[in-house]
């Protein structure tokens, strides 16, 4: 496992950005599936897809910045860019 994240590669940003939108998405929708009256900004699936992106931008300033492994930090952000552009042309 610690060589998995020591070789700076672009699929294993991907892996890792799906893996932290994914968990992120079902702890979000298990949250809101709890509450009945939610507003409706937060009860919408839209919502949930953005709120589960916020890992990954944190993930990516991890990569990028402290950590200084650019190709898997290019993974994470075309896996935030991918799921935005998704959410937003296809969830109208």
């Amino acid at each position: 496992m610690k060589t998995l994240f020591e070789k700076d590669c672009l699929l294993t940003g991907i892996i890792l950005g799906l893996l932290a939108a994914g968990l992120t998405y079902g702890l979000v929708y298990l949250a809101t599936a709890a509450f009945e009256n939610l507003p409706y900004w937060l009860a919408s699936r839209r919502s949930h897809f953005f709120i589960a992106l916020i890992p990954d931008v944190l993930l990516f300033r991890i990569f990028m910045v402290n950590r200084k492994q650019d190709k898997i930090g290019r993974g994470i952000l075309l896996v935030v860019i991918a799921v935005a552009f998704l959410v937003i042309f296809l969830m109208r």
